[in-house]
């Protein structure tokens, strides 16, 4: 379960450091990503999106996580903090995830992320 932590510290620097070669290294080509508002991109549109700077990410913590093995892949679920800034407006937001990494001859690769917004106490 250690390769799947260790993928998501890796997702988090590339994102954090918006290095686009590292991000789109970690992503399968499959990726399907669901924002918190429901909307979806595929890879290409998501890393197309990380380039224009539509998604500027300041700070992630993942809280809670739990790691599943699929056999030919893992998924890994939790909480998770951010300070992002999204087309132009920063938001400090607070989700469940869920994220799904198929195993590759090269490595673990992000296949499906999913986040849901957890409503204020």
């Amino acid at each position: 379960m250690d390769e799947v932590l260790w993928a998501m510290q890796e997702r988090r620097q590339a994102l954090l450091q918006m290095d686009l070669t590292r991000s789109a290294a970690l992503f399968d080509d499959t990726l399907r990503y669901t924002h918190s508002n429901g909307a979806c991109e595929d890879r290409a549109t998501y890393l197309a999106a990380l380039a224009r700077g539509d998604y500027r990410y300041h700070a992630i913590d993942e809280q809670e996580v739990e790691v599943f093995d699929l056999g030919g892949g893992l998924w890994a679920t939790g909480h998770i903090r951010m300070h992002v800034t999204v087309h132009g407006q920063e938001r400090r937001m607070h989700n469940h995830f869920l994220a799904v990494w198929r195993r590759t001859p090269t490595g673990l690769r992000l296949a499906a992320y999913g986040a849901t917004p957890i409503p204020a106490a």
